[in-house]
């Protein structure tokens, strides 16, 4: 492993069962939070992690679809940048659910922004609570923004502001309930992460 590969351990300090472990804990968190959020039984379920290539993350997400895309900036005893990348077409079908059981009539966007940014926050602060509690330190993270983006363009921005990179963690899961799937990919990306790139649209 390269030293950007050791880098990537070093920014977690965590060997791989333990992360599984984690993960696992991370998702049954988040299942709560969404079916409270979503007013229905919502399965969360960590389906793998691992550490790849650079490129073969791109390989993972770059299919030629549009992805709602989240960055968010980690500080204190993890430093570097945590991303969440959702399909565009799943997360319709998820924001449409939310918006029949919360808001049924509304158009706002900004409503669905918030809407949109809550998922996103329940997702990443899952995570990272239960890496923080596992190490009983502190981990501060930015809220995380929506930017509607092909994946290829969105990693390309957030890379190119980070020391160079071989590897990185991607851990994957899936959101169901009775109507719907919901593809979700997490990468932890060890650097600065100072400057969060706003490539892309705004969410509409």
């Amino acid at each position: 492993m390269t030293s950007s590969g050791e880098e990537v351990m070093q920014l977690l300090a965590i060997k791989d069962p333990t992360l599984s472990t984690i993960c696992k804990r991370a998702a049954s968190n988040v299942a709560k939070r969404l079916s409270a959020l979503l007013n229905r039984n919502v399965k969360y379920t960590f389906t793998g992690i691992s550490i790849i290539p650079l490129e073969n993350l791109y390989n993972a997400v770059d299919g030629g679809d549009v992805y709602v895309n989240f960055v968010s900036t980690l500080e204190g005893a993890i430093k570097g940048l945590v991303l969440l990348l959702i399909p565009y077409g799943s997360m319709t079908e998820i924001m449409k659910h939310l918006l029949e059981g919360l808001c049924p009539n509304s158009n706002d966007r900004e409503i669905k922004l918030s809407l949109v940014q809550e998922l996103g926050n329940i997702i990443i602060g899952g995570f990272i609570s239960e890496i923080a509690n596992y190490m009983n330190s502190t981990i501060f993270y930015s809220i995380p923004s929506p930017i509607i983006d092909l994946p290829r363009a969105f990693l390309d921005a957030v890379i190119s502001l980070l020391a160079p990179l071989d590897f990185v963690i991607m851990i994957n899961a899936t959101i169901e309930d009775y109507t719907s799937s919901l593809q979700v990919h997490i990468v932890l990306l060890p650097g600065d992460g100072s400057a969060i790139p706003q490539t892309g649209e705004s969410l509409q």
